[in-house]
């Protein structure tokens, strides 16, 4: 199965749907398609394609000139930057993030979101350490 399809039977469920309304080039709300200059989207759990780019919403990914997302629990490359969701990270240039469980790196500054830290250049600010015990 290529990637960014999912299964169904032949003339049945969501994929059998979103196939027809391209085909006839119709809306189809949250499991659907909307064509705008080209581009088509399919909700949640569809796909958004223009010259190339796409996405399968929170269990899918995106594709723009060759960056890939995958939702929540996936991943997100543009300019070679990188992020998976709320348990991910972020990478651009040695930059990362790991969302609501994880940290963030851009310019050398970091943070570990509700349960973390933030560290700035040569300093580190907050009641949270980098091993996540907090300061007396």
């Amino acid at each position: 199965m290529p990637a960014g399809e999912f299964p169904s039977r032949r003339g049945r469920g969501i994929g059998s749907a979103v196939r027809r309304a391209r085909e006839i080039g119709t809306p189809v709300s949250m499991a659907g398609r909307l064509s705008a200059l080209g581009r088509r989207t399919v909700g949640l759990a569809g796909r958004l394609d223009g010259s190339g780019r796409w996405i399968m919403g929170l269990v899918g990914w995106l594709s723009v000139l060759g960056r890939r997302t995958v939702g929540l629990v996936g991943l997100l490359s543009v300019l070679s930057r990188r992020t998976v969701g709320l348990a991910g990270w972020l990478d651009g240039s040695g930059r990362w993030i790991m969302g609501l469980v994880g940290w963030l790196s851009v310019l050398g500054r970091r943070t570990a979101g509700l349960a973390g830290w933030l560290n700035g250049p040569a300093r580190r600010t907050g009641p949270v350490t980098r091993a996540g015990r907090v300061r007396r």
